[in-house]
């Protein structure tokens, strides 16, 4: 999930690179970013490391300083543990 985050982020195949949230409730912030190392994902997803769904969801829907949504596209890893 982590390689497809990156893709989304650096934009594939000719579509437009993507604001990706990347949302981990089983591995720290840390273990995401050796991770994204060793995977060579892109450095523009944003890891959040969180289980509790509101908080989640207060980050995901944050307005930045448009107005417009914070990201284009959350990637919830793994949704059982929210």
């Amino acid at each position: 999930m982590m390689q497809v985050a990156s893709m989304l982020a650096l934009g594939c195949d000719g579509a437009p690179a993507q604001r990706v949230a990347y949302v981990s409730g089983e591995e720290s912030s840390q273990q995401l970013k050796q991770r994204a190392d060793r995977l060579h994902a892109a450095d523009d997803v944003h890891v959040l490391n969180e289980t509790d769904l509101e908080a989640v969801m207060g980050h995901l829907n944050a307005p930045t300083h448009d107005g417009s949504l914070a990201f284009d596209v959350a990637v919830i890893d793994s949704v059982q543990t929210m």
